[in-house]
């Protein structure tokens, strides 16, 4: 092993202990450092084979997080997966069986609990339709949820 190899090898080791990262972000990183292509190569390679680096793993704990910790809806999560570098074909059959009324429900409790400051505005349909597209949900499902709730301009 090369002493340029060794040196990636534990900058991707130091950053992995810190946090997940997905393969392009990995391969960016060696690359701003100036490492050569074959050796990005076989550090991206090595940290596959010992299981420290898996996409798929990685698009699993997003789509948990903002499914189960922060809701939101199917066009948010796409967004946050699209700029980590995956594509449409990478997650789309993950995102096809989520629930997006009952993610919208989770966000809307959520949000009840998070900011009890904003209570004189949690019947206002107007308040709601704004959060929830900001949180990337679609018309219907907004529509459903903010549906009895006074309109206020």
């Amino acid at each position: 092993m090369t002493q340029s190899y060794e040196k990636a090898l534990k900058y991707c080791l130091n950053l992995l202990a810190k946090q997940d990262y997905p393969e392009l972000e990995l391969r960016k990183k060696l690359e701003n450092k100036g490492n050569k292509a074959e050796i990005t190569d076989k550090v991206i390679l090595y940290l596959k084979e010992k299981k420290y680096l898996d996409d798929s793993a990685y698009m699993s704990r997003l789509i948990e997080k903002y499914t189960k910790i922060e809701p939101a809806g199917k066009l948010y999560i796409a967004a946050k997966l699209e700029a980590k570098g995956f594509t449409e074909s990478d997650f789309s059959r993950l995102l096809s069986g989520l629930d997006e009324e009952k993610l919208a429900q989770a966000a809307v409790k959520l949000r009840k609990k998070n900011k009890p400051a904003d209570r004189e505005k949690f019947n206002n349909a107007q308040y709601w339709g704004k959060y929830l597209v900001l949180r990337g949900f679609e018309y219907d499902i907004i529509e459903k949820i903010t549906e009895g709730m006074k309109e206020e301009y």
